[in-house]
């Protein structure tokens, strides 16, 4: 599922997005603490702007937040803000927090499994009271946020865990909506390829058209990034293929598929040939290639443990998460079943 930024309309066939819809529909009536569950790229960031659209906020701020590219150490000075001088570095006029900035409107904080310990009581206070106090400040101010959380990390195993408190689990588990993966909706992946396509003809006056078995060999990818994922390939197919008509050969060489692979099946995995040619690619696409077969590969090693991963790379569980998100990559569909 995908909103189109031209018409603002959601475009999904399917039946679980449909029903998805629904339930979102339902629940931007009410006030009620929403908790949307799927793996990164999956449309959870599409549905949270259909509730804010739906609800009685639709006139105020959307603000979405990736709590996994927030430092921990910023953590409460970028939600709550701190007044003036109130750290080393800080700015002289001080800074408004994300809270205070969505007052009126709806706050969407996205991965929201990455906030630490210290962090989850500070916002289970803000969900129960209504109120914040700035970093270095002694004054309360009243919020009026609607908060829609999202995770593609197991909640509950992490309350059980000691990872995340129980008591701010069920304050935001409130209406769970499930956003199923891409590769679980079959109809939705051939509008999807169509969507993506037609636009860049829009964009660029050209007039690409995918064949009937071009879309098939979409279908049995398994998409690990989802949505995401599924706009950059195009995207590149329309840039790097050459061809009006695109067809199965080109699709599998530009995912690094062999064409005997099949992804439909759970068990099976996929075998990706090297991608890493200097055949009509510039440094940048060979770059890019580079990059994804380095961070899918670590990502595998590590069963999709960001830390570990970011750590073994050498660079920030922060950096980490952009250059994944970056790929419309999600670390989740590297971790063993």
């Amino acid at each position: 599922m995908l909103q189109d930024s031209e018409n603002n309309e959601l475009i999904a066939v399917s039946d679980t997005i449909k029903h998805c819809l629904m339930m979102a529909k339902i629940a931007a009536y009410r006030e009620s603490t929403i908790m949307l569950y799927g793996e990164s790229g999956a449309g959870k960031e599409v549905i949270a702007r259909y509730v804010h659209q739906n609800s009685q906020r639709n006139k105020k701020i959307f603000l979405p937040v990736n709590c996994a590219a927030i430092p921990h150490e910023l953590m409460e000075s970028e939600f709550f803000g701190y007044e003036k001088g109130a750290f080393t570095g800080s700015s002289r006029y001080g800074k408004l927090g994300l809270f205070e900035l969505a007052d009126g409107g709806t706050i969407f904080m996205d991965e929201i499994g990455e906030l630490d310990l210290s962090m989850q009581s500070k916002l289970l206070r803000v969900l129960e009271s209504k109120e914040i106090m700035r970093v270095g400040g002694t004054k309360i101010k009243k919020v009026n946020v609607r908060v829609v959380a999202a995770t593609n990390r197991n909640l509950q195993e992490m309350v059980s865990r000691g990872e995340f408190r129980e008591d701010l689990f069920y304050r935001l588990n409130v209406i769970p909506i499930t956003v199923p993966p891409l590769r679980e909706r079959k109809e939705d992946i051939a509008v999807f390829a169509d969507y993506f396509m037609e636009k860049l003809n829009r964009k660029y006056y050209m007039n690409k058209k995918f064949t009937n078995e071009a879309v098939t060999v979409f279908q049995t990818y398994r998409w690990p990034g989802n949505v995401r994922e599924m706009r950059n390939i195009v995207e590149r197919i329309f840039v790097v293929v050459q061809d009006d008509i695109i067809t199965a050969r080109h699709v599998r060489e530009i995912l690094g598929i062999r064409k005997d692979v099949q992804f439909d099946n759970e068990n099976e995995k996929e075998q990706p040939i090297s991608l890493i040619s200097c055949d009509e690619q510039t440094i940048h696409e060979a770059t890019e290639a580079f990059q994804r077969q380095y961070i899918e590969s670590i990502l595998r090693k590590f069963n999709g443990n960001v830390e570990k991963a970011a750590a073994a790379a050498g660079i920030g569980r922060s950096g980490f998460y952009k250059k994944i998100d970056k790929l419309g990559m999600d670390s989740k569909a590297f971790k063993e079943k």
